[in-house]
């Protein structure tokens, strides 16, 4: 009953988040994995943007994490590398063989500026909680991800990268929850 609670919930956060502001949709597929995700910026700043990413990772045989984020970007114009820095907290709801792995865990993202004169950007983002961050039947939580961005019309890009979501419990140990290299593509409205 809780995972039908969680997935609604976060099928009608998709949909809500949508209509807010500045959606950006994005859809990219793994070895064994989909991940489907949406972010939106419902207020900007001179000192930064609230960025809102709930997004779901859906895999074979049952298993899912569902992943609420909210984040402050920072955009670093005086930076010759650095497009912009994100720091926040995702809210992690996974499930995985027979296991529960709740988590809160702080993290950050970083995007590069344009590579070599063309739209070519790198983007990575790591997020971790420790035990005392980590709950159901988990002892802790890791999620990273790099990858390279291809912006290929204004409202339109395609990205290809690399993640790794990993949860500690206590029966079974250390395990990969999605560990991949994936491609996919972001529409932004």
């Amino acid at each position: 009953m809780k995972h039908h609670i969680i997935l609604t919930s976060t099928i009608l956060t998709l949909a809500t988040t949508a209509a807010i502001a500045d959606p950006t949709v994005y859809l990219d597929f793994g070895d064994d994995s989909y991940h489907l995700g949406l972010v939106t910026t419902p207020w900007h700043s001179q000192y930064g943007n609230l960025v809102l990413n709930p997004d779901l990772i859906i895999k074979d045989d049952d298993e899912y994490v569902v992943t609420p984020g909210v984040h402050w970007q920072i955009l670093t114009e005086q930076s010759p590398f650095i497009h912009d820095v994100g720091l926040g907290i995702n809210f992690y709801f996974s499930h995985f063989d027979n296991q529960d792995v709740d988590a809160l865990a702080p993290g950050a993202w970083v995007r590069s500026k344009n590579l070599l004169d063309i739209p070519l950007q790198v983007v990575a983002e790591l997020h971790y909680a420790p035990s005392e961050l980590t709950f159901e039947d988990g002892k802790n939580f890791l999620d990273w991800s790099a990858q390279l961005e291809y912006q290929l019309f204004y409202s339109f890009v395609l990205y290809g990268g690399y993640r790794q979501i990993r949860a500690e419990t206590d029966d079974l140990g250390e395990r990969n929850i999605d560990e991949t290299p994936y491609i996919g593509a972001k529409y932004i409205f």
